[in-house]
């Protein structure tokens, strides 16, 4: 009975593990979700508008070439830098140099290296200049419905910009 058990729970790791050599992305990246981003940030929208990705998993995922779309007005698509990768449970800003992010009826999507859509957020407005922003409630979230969305406020620590991307974030939760 022992090695029947065992056997069968071995079956079940071999399998995961092919599952994970031939199929890496599709067993780790689904998790991946954009978590938090700030269409209208106070002050300039040029350099601080930002992007937040949350790995739920309990391994890093490297997101090296994934994309960010902002699909409103003027389509503009951010690549992931080559060397990216999210810790376990960890997140990743991201804030270009530039205002990319309409503040009306904008729309952001993540997608793999392959091209294929990981995560959206809802179409979202933010019409103040000021700290509020979107954001999975709790983090994690997805049940590919607009309820999983809050329009929060806070005063964020967000980092050292490097190259329109941040390394390290000190991270605070509201809980």
């Amino acid at each position: 009975m022992l090695n029947e058990k065992l056997i069968r729970l071995l079956s079940v790791l071999f399998v995961l593990l092919i599952q994970y050599i031939v199929f890496p992305n599709v067993l780790l990246a689904g998790n991946v979700v954009i978590n938090e981003f700030d269409l209208n940030p106070a002050g300039r929208d040029a350099g601080n508008e930002w992007v937040v990705l949350y790995n739920p998993n309990e391994i890093s995922v490297d997101v090296s070439r994934w994309t960010l779309e902002a699909t409103h007005g003027k389509a503009v698509t951010i690549k992931i830098p080559q060397g990216t990768t999210i810790s376990s449970r960890g997140y990743w800003t991201y804030v270009h140099s530039s205002q990319w992010l309409d503040n009306q009826n904008e729309l952001i999507i993540l997608r793999d290296v392959k091209g294929v859509e990981v995560d959206r957020t809802l179409v979202a407005s933010d019409r103040d200049n000021d700290n509020r922003y979107w954001a999975r409630c709790p983090d994690g979230l997805d049940t590919d419905s607009d309820s999983d969305w809050r329009f929060k406020g806070r005063a964020l620590s967000k980092g050292i910009v490097v190259r329109g991307t941040v390394a390290t974030v000190p991270y605070a939760r509201d809980d």
